[in-house]
């Protein structure tokens, strides 16, 4: 997303649906939209989205306007104008006010960015520091370090090499307290009286996978959308499965649509099963092996060679978790009566490997939620 002026526009093709506009930008930037909304704004600054498609006949441009908030568009605007004057935000203002002695302009509306701050702080600390030389003495910092934390000793061994103008900057001025754990504030499942799922959880990732799949669309030169097909779906997820992420161009790649002209209404990478893909580089062969050894009961359970293995992992790591975390592998069965697993070999044979395992793993019936 970038601020930009249209300079002009020309009909580049009008044979279709929608016209097909070939827009200017005042940088000299050239580049195609379908919103026709552009004719009207000639000669103004706005934000639009630049997107930069790389084929084998060269790069493709495309614009297309997005709604931001007033907020961002006077952060983005003061930040360039600081940019461009060389001033800091105090000079910059002061400025202003000498510019407009009648008519005081506002400055609690106005967002500067931290980072200025911190410079014009180092700025002026600089200059003080040069005409006074308490400012400079190690005696003077320790003497206010001690009265800033007086007690917590291994706080203040962490701020002892510090200067006397990084401390009054960073601890007194701009100080910003870690970031505590949101463990307690963790939301409530809509269905069972239980928390949610974490997001490193396996069945979860599994889930969004399907999620953001069946969200993709792909559109022709004209955007026309079409859904990928079942085939194609199972496709991405299985590469989603295999890798960390998957790019646009390696989505069209993957379903051999690198030549067909086509794109895809994805705006990033999108990610892949990141807990597998972590679990992948810790177990190497071993995951592999139990894949290849697990293929008869992948035929039996008609499910993708990676969703049985990634069941496998999750039975083992319940298997072998604490006692006092054992609460999934160590209930009684309620549909067979059968008491506690302790086993990791007789967990592992209960997980989502074969049909009926509904009553032990998590896993149980989630591809037949999943998949189209």
């Amino acid at each position: 997303m970038k601020q930009v002026t249209i300079a002009s526009y020309d009909v580049e093709d009008a044979k279709g649906k929608k016209e097909i506009l070939r827009i200017r930008l005042s940088d000299g930037t050239e580049g195609t939209t379908m919103q026709a909304s552009f004719k009207e704004i000639v000669g103004q600054e706005l934000y639009i989205q630049i997107k930069t498609k790389r084929t084998a006949k060269g790069d493709t441009i495309t614009f297309s306007r997005v709604s931001v908030s007033d907020w961002l568009k006077n952060k983005d605007a003061l930040d360039e104008k600081l940019e461009a004057s060389g001033k800091h935000p105090g000079q910059y203002f002061y400025q202003e006010l000498l510019d407009n002695p009648n008519k005081p302009p506002r400055f609690r509306e106005r967002v500067v960015l931290r980072e200025r701050y911190k410079d014009e702080f180092d700025a002026i600390w600089a200059k003080q520091a040069k005409e006074h030389t308490v400012l400079r003495d190690p005696a003077v910092r320790d003497t206010v370090l001690a009265a800033l934390i007086p007690n917590n000793l291994e706080l203040r061994q962490q701020w002892a090499d510090k200067d006397l103008g990084t401390i009054v900057r960073d601890y007194v001025i701009y100080y910003q307290r870690p970031l505590k754990s949101q463990a307690k504030s963790k939301g409530q499942c809509r269905f069972e009286r239980k928390h949610v799922a974490a997001v490193s959880s396996p069945v979860y990732q599994l889930f969004r996978i399907w999620q953001q799949v069946n969200n993709i669309v792909l559109r022709d030169k004209y955007m026309k959308e079409e859904p990928l097909s079942p085939e194609q779906r199972a496709e991405v997820v299985e590469l989603l499965l295999q890798q960390g992420t998957l790019t646009e161009a390696g989505l069209l790649r993957a379903l051999k649509l690198s030549k067909s002209g086509k794109e895809t209404n994805l705006r990033a990478e999108l990610p892949g099963h990141v807990t597998l893909t972590k679990l992948r580089k810790v177990l190497g062969a071993c995951l592999l092996a139990a894949a290849r050894s697990r293929g008869a009961a992948t035929q039996r359970h008609g499910g993708h060679p990676a969703l049985q293995t990634l069941a496998c992992v999750v039975c083992r790591t319940q298997a072998r978790a604490p006692e006092d975390n054992r609460s999934e592998t160590a209930r009684t069965d309620r549909r067979t009566g059968r008491g506690p697993i302790q086993d990791p070999l007789r967990a592992q044979a209960r997980c989502g490997l074969r049909a009926g395992c509904g009553s032990h793993h998590p896993t149980h019936g989630l591809r037949r939620r999943m998949e189209p």
